[in-house]
C-alpha cells in the first residue's frame, strides 16, 4: 500500500493531478474509516504529511486539513516532516486571513511558523527549513505591519531574525530585509528611539552584506528622522543617488508639516532642483572628458533613476505641479528601461497630468467637467484591467488609489451611480490582492453601499456595510453601524419593531422610499416620527407654531398686538420643555435618538415642511450640552 501511495502522490506532484491526489488520499484514509484508527498505520506518518502539502498546493483545503489532523493523531516524534506539517498547518490558517483579521486570528497563524523553526533549529539536517518558514512567516506576519497594529510583532522578528544568524543562513539579504521590516515595525509603533538604535544596526549590517538595499533604509531615516539630522546630511553627500532621496524626503517631510493642498513657490524650486540632479547626473556608463579629469561622483544607476523620476512624478502631481510631473514622465520615456508596474503608473500620473491642466474648470460641476473627469476614470479603469493581468501589486495598488481620489469628487446623490461599475472593480482587486490599504477600501465598500441603496439593492447594501464595518479601524464604526441597523430595518418592513427608535428610523426608511408625486403624505409620516420619540413634548413645540392654538383674544387684535401674543405663546411652549432630557430614560441610547433627530430635520428641510424641521433641530439643540467630544469624526456622525 505505500507504494501505490507514493506512487498517486508522485504522479499528483508532477502533473497537478487531482485524481491521483484523490486515490492517495483515499488509501491514506482507509485504515481509519475502517475502524482501525488505535492501530499502528500499514505506511509511515510522513505520507500524511506529503498528501497534506500537495493538498495544499491543489487547493483542497479540507483534504490537507484532514491529513494534519491524523498525522497529529499519531504523536509524531520530532524531525523535518513534523517541521513541515507545521509549515503546512499555518498555511492552511494563513488562507483564511485578510488585513481585516483580528491580531488573535493572525497570531495564531504566525505561530506554527514560529513553532517550526524553533524544531528546525535543532537538527543541522532541518536548518534549511528556518529559512523557508521565515518567508511563510512574514507573509502571514505581514498583515501586521500597519500602525497600530504591529507592536507585538518585534519580539517575533526577532525570534525569526536571532534563529536564522542562529543557523548561519546564507541569504543574508533576506535577513538585511527581514531587519529593515522590524525597523518598520519600531516606527509604526511609536517606539522611535528604538527605531533608532536598531536603524543604526541595520545599517552596518546592510553595508557589509547587503550594499544595494541601503538607499531603501537611508528612505526610513530620512523619513522617520531616525538618525540626527547632520548626519544624515552627512550621508547624503556619499553619493548623488542618497543625495536626491534625502531632498525628496525632506521636502515631503516639509510639506507634511504644513499640511498643504498644493506646493508653495519655493517647494516647486526645490522639485526643480530634484529634477535637474537626475537629468543632470552621469548614468552608470559615463565616462570622463579626459583622463586628467577629477573623479566623477558615484554614478546614479539606471534602476535607480528610473524610479526616482517616477516618485518625483508623483510628488509634483500630488503637489499641484502638472509641468514638472510631465517633465518627469518625458524623462522616463527617454530612458525606455521602464518595467510593466512602472509603466502603469506612469499611466496613472498621466492622467492627473489631464485633469491638473483643467484644474480651474473641474471644480464647477458643469456637464464638461464631469464628462472630462469620467473619461479618465474609464481610462483608469482600462489600466486596472492591464495591471491586474500583467502588473505586480504595486502597479494595481497604485491605479486603485488614483481611481478612488478621481472619484471622489463624484459621490454625490446625482452622479455617484455613474461610478459604480469603477468603485466596483476597484473594491474587487484591492480584496483579492488583500491591500493593506484599508481606509481606501472601507471608505469605497461605504460609498457602494449608498449608491445600491439608493438603486433599491439592499441586500447588496447590507453586504458592502459588512465589509466596511469589518475594515474599519474605528474612525467610522458608529456610523457604519447605524446605517447598517437602518438597513436591516428596511429589509424587514413588514415586522413591527419594538422600541420607538426603531420605529422612528422605519419611518424614516419609508419615506426615502415614497414616489416623488406622493410629497404631501410626507408630513403625517415625520410628524409621527417626531412623537415617537417625544410625544409629548414634539406635539407641544409644532403647538407653538401653530395659529390656530393662539389665545382667542389675541385673534383680530392689531398687528403688533398679535405678534406680541404669538411670541408669548411660543415662550410658553418651549418653556414647558426645560428639563426634557432629565425626564428621559437614563438606558437610553443618545447617539442614537440625536441621530434620529438630525435625519428628522434635514428630511422635513428637503419637504418644505418648516414646522417639523423647526421642531427637530430645537431637540438637536438640548444634546448640544457638552456631552459630546469635540472631534471632527463625531461632528461628520451628525451628518452636518
Amino acid at each position: 500500500m505505500e507504494l501505490d501511495i507514493r506512487e498517486h502522490l508522485a504522479k499528483a506532484k508532477e502533473n497537478q493531478d487531482l485524481g491521483a491526489l484523490h486515490s492517495a488520499y483515499s488509501l491514506i484514509k482507509g485504515p481509519t474509516t475502517a475502524g482501525h484508527s488505535g492501530a499502528l498505520p500499514r505506511f509511515p506518518p510522513e505520507l500524511y504529511v506529503l498528501c497534506a502539502e500537495h493538498a495544499l498546493q491543489l487547493g483542497l483545503m479540507e483534504m490537507s486539513s484532514e491529513c494534519l489532523k491524523m498525522y497529529f493523531e499519531g504523536n509524531p516524534q520530532g524531525g523535518q516532516f513534523l517541521c513541515r506539517a507545521l509549515l503546512c498547518q499555518g498555511q492552511l490558517k494563513s488562507q483564511l486571513l485578510s488585513p481585516a483579521s483580528s491580531e488573535e486570528e493572525i497570531n495564531e497563524a504566525v505561530m506554527y511558523f514560529l513553532k517550526a523553526i524553533e524544531m528546525s533549529k535543532k537538527e543541522p539536517s532541518t536548518h534549511f527549513l528556518v529559512f523557508n518558514a521565515s518567508v511563510l512567516y512574514l507573509q502571514t506576519a505581514g498583515l501586521l505591519l500597519q500602525p497600530g497594529r504591529c507592536l507585538q510583532l518585534v519580539h517575533s522578528l526577532k525570534q525569526v531574525l536571532g534563529s536564522l544568524e542562529e543557523v548561519a543562513d546564507q541569504d543574508l539579504s533576506w535577513r538585511a530585509e527581514l531587519m529593515i521590516q522590524l525597523v518598520k515595525c519600531h516606527v509604526y509603533s511609536g517606539k522611535v528611539e528604538e527605531a533608532a538604535s536598531f536603524a543604526r544596526v541595520t545599517e552596518n549590517f546592510i553595508k557589509s552584506h547587503a550594499a544595494h538595499l541601503y538607499p531603501r533604509l537611508y528612505t526610513l531615516q530620512v523619513q522617520h528622522k531616525l538618525s540626527e539630522d547632520d548626519v544624515l546630511l552627512e550621508t547624503s553627500r556619499q553619493c548623488i543617488t542618497l543625495r536626491i532621496i534625502y531632498k525628496i524626503q525632506e521636502l515631503k517631510n516639509r510639506w507634511k508639516e504644513f499640511n498643504e493642498n498644493t506646493m508653495t513657490e519655493e517647494d516647486c524650486e526645490r522639485l526643480k532642483e530634484i529634477f535637474s540632479l537626475l537629468v543632470d547626473s552621469p548614468g552608470p556608463n559615463s565616462t570622463p572628458a579626459s583622463s586628467s579629469a577629477p573623479q566623477s561622483p558615484t554614478p546614479v544607476q539606471l534602476r535607480d533613476r528610473v524610479a526616482l523620476l517616477l516618485e518625483l512624478a508623483l510628488l509634483s502631481s500630488q503637489g499641484k505641479r502638472p509641468e514638472i510631473a510631465a517633465d518627469c514622465l518625458k524623462q522616463l520615456k527617454l530612458l525606455g528601461e521602464v518595467n510593466i508596474d512602472q509603466r502603469i503608473i506612469m499611466e496613472c500620473v498621466n492622467c492627473e497630468i489631464n485633469l491638473l491642466k483643467k484644474e480651474a474648470k473641474m471644480n464647477d460641476y458643469s456637464k464638461a467637467s464631469v464628462e472630462a473627469r469620467l473619461k479618465e476614470i474609464d481610462k483608469l479603469d482600462q489600466w486596472l484591467e492591464a495591471a491586474v493581468r500583467e502588473g505586480g501589486p504595486q502597479a494595481r495598488q497604485a491605479v486603485c488609489v488614483t481611481q478612488w481620489k478621481f472619484c471622489l469628487p463624484l459621490l454625490q446623490h446625482n452622479l455617484r451611480k455613474r461610478i459604480r461599475t469603477p468603485l466596483l472593480k476597484l473594491a474587487q482587486v484591492l480584496e483579492d490582492m488583500q491591500s493593506l490599504l484599508l481606509e481606501v477600501r472601507c471608505g469605497v465598500h461605504s460609498e457602494l453601499a449608498a449608491i445600491e441603496e439608493e438603486e433599491g439593492d439592499v441586500e447588496a447594501s447590507l453586504s458592502h456595510l459588512q465589509k466596511a464595518l469589518l475594515l474599519d479601524n474605528g474612525t467610522h464604526g458608529e456610523r457604519l453601524s447605524s446605517a447598517f441597523q437602518l438597513l436591516q430595518l428596511r429589509r424587514t418592513v413588514f415586522q413591527t419593531p419594538a422600541c420607538p427608535e426603531d420605529k422612528a428610523a422605519m419611518l424614516m426608511q419609508q419615506i426615502k422610499d415614497m414616489p416623488p408625486q406622493h410629497s404631501t403624505d410626507r408630513r403625517p409620516i415625520l410628524v409621527s416620527v417626531g412623537l415617537l420619540l417625544a410625544p409629548d413634548d414634539f406635539q407641544t413645540l409644532l403647538d407653538a407654531d401653530d395659529p390656530s392654538k393662539f389665545p382667542a383674544e389675541s385673534l383680530g387684535s392689531e398687528p403688533v398686538a398679535y405678534l406680541a401674543a404669538k411670541a408669548r405663546h411660543h415662550s410658553i411652549c418651549v418653556e414647558k420643555l426645560h428639563g426634557y432630557l432629565d425626564r428621559q430614560r437614563k438606558d437610553k441610547d443618545d447617539t442614537a435618538r440625536v441621530k434620529l433627530w438630525a435625519t428628522l430635520a434635514k428630511t422635513a428641510r428637503k419637504q418644505d415642511v418648516w414646522d417639523v424641521c423647526r421642531a427637530a433641530c430645537r431637540f438637536c439643540l438640548f444634546y448640544d450640552d457638552g456631552r459630546w467630544k469635540s472631534s471632527e469624526t463625531k461632528s461628520k456622525l451628525m451628518g452636518f
